[in-house]
């Protein structure tokens, strides 16, 4: 299943200086498997320097961050989409 996601719906990006039209910049997105390993996944990140955009929540579960190198990160888990491999039935 591909997804795009647009800056613009991402309210922590809102205030946000974007690329010029000789840089980029790129949200990557990390889906889980259940909360927990979101949480694990999003704290993880923080301790490794990572500022917070937005901490987990229910929507579909997930939170943002930005790493210290300035990319962005969405982490999210959601029942209905499982990103593993397909199975064979």
């Amino acid at each position: 299943m591909n997804r795009i996601l647009l800056f613009e719906h991402v309210s922590f990006l809102k205030n946000r200086t974007y690329a010029t039209k000789n840089q980029y910049h790129q949200l990557s997105a990390y889906n889980g498997l259940s909360k927990e390993e979101v949480d694990q996944v999003i704290a993880k990140a923080e301790r490794a320097g990572a500022k917070i955009g937005k901490r987990p929540q229910d929507v579909f579960w997930g939170g943002y961050f930005e790493d210290p190198e300035g990319y962005y990160w969405e982490v999210a888990w959601n029942p209905g989409f499982y990103p593993g491999p397909k199975s064979e039935n």
